[in-house]
C-alpha cells in the first residue's frame, strides 16, 4: 500500500512512511535507500537549476520516479508469494524446475538476482565528477 499524497510542497515521505511492502526477500529496506537515491538526484538537478529543493515540482518528480520503481518491486514481491505460496502439485513441480533452471542458466540466475535486489530498473545518477544527468526539471 501506497499513502495517497506522499509529496507536498516542502515534503517528502520516504520509506515505509511513504508505501508498504511485504517483507519477502528484505524488498522494503533496498527500495527506501533507491527512493532516497533518486529523492537526492531531483534535489542536486535543482540546485543545479536554481529551483528551491521544496518545490512541489522537483518533490513530484521524485514520486513519479520513485512510483514506477515501487509499483516494479510489488509486482516482483507479489509474484514471489504467489509462486512460493502455491501448494498445487503441476505449479509447485513447475517452480522446482524453474529453480533447478536458474541453477543451470548463470544468465538467468544472475537476471532474478539482480531483479530481487532491485538492480534491473532506473538507477539514480549519483554526484560523481563527469557523471552529471542532462534532464531537467522543467522550469527554464
Amino acid at each position: 500500500t501506497t499513502v495517497a499524497e506522499p509529496v507536498r510542497p516542502g515534503v517528502a515521505l520516504v520509506g515505509n512512511a511513504a508505501h508498504a511492502l511485504h517483507p519477502v526477500a528484505g524488498q522494503g529496506f533496498n527500495l527506501a535507500l533507491r527512493g532516497l537515491m533518486t529523492l537526492v538526484e531531483q534535489f542536486r538537478l535543482a540546485q543545479e537549476q536554481g529551483i528551491g529543493i521544496g518545490d512541489l515540482e522537483v518533490l513530484g518528480r521524485y514520486q513519479s520516479l520513485h512510483r514506477q520503481d515501487w509499483q516494479q518491486t510489488v509486482r516482483f514481491s507479489d509474484s514471489l508469494i504467489r509462486l512460493f505460496g502455491q501448494s498445487m502439485a503441476p505449479v509447485a513441480a513447475a517452480r522446482d524446475a524453474g529453480l533447478v533452471g536458474l541453477d543451470l542458466l548463470p544468465g538467468a540466475k544472475r537476471w532474478f538476482a539482480r531483479k530481487a535486489m532491485g538492480l534491473s530498473g532506473r538507477r539514480a545518477v549519483i554526484d560523481r565528477p563527469g557523471n552529471r544527468p542532462q534532464e531537467t526539471i522543467g522550469h527554464e
